[in-house]
């Protein structure tokens, strides 16, 4: 789960100019799920961009600063954890990553 929020969080401050907000929220989300919320105040994701950014290479970033792997590798994480990765966003309204993980109890 590191690897996914560090993933989220680093195009984060990618995406956020200087004196923006990134902020982070965990709360229960119901049927023993709880759910993490990534929110940024960048300039947003396209309608028609959110359905690929979680494709292998799909990167919006200079040649050279992005590899196109962030987004998928921490889909990938999420799903194996039986969880979600969704993402909200709208040009100039900035982007909001949530995942949705199932609550799993600790054994002693």
């Amino acid at each position: 789960m590191t690897q996914v929020v560090r993933n989220i969080l680093a195009n984060a401050i990618d995406a956020t100019p200087p004196g923006g907000i990134i902020s982070i929220h965990a709360k229960p989300s119901g049927n023993r799920k709880v759910e993490v919320s990534i929110h940024d105040t960048g300039p947003g994701i396209p309608a028609e961009r959110q359905q690929e950014i979680f494709e292998l290479f799909v990167t919006d970033k200079p040649a050279g600063q992005g590899t196109g792997l962030g987004l998928f590798i921490a889909a990938q994480i999420i799903r194996e954890h039986n969880g979600s990765l969704l993402c909200e966003s709208g040009e100039g309204d900035g982007s909001r990553f949530r995942l949705f993980l199932p609550i799993v109890e600790a054994s002693a």
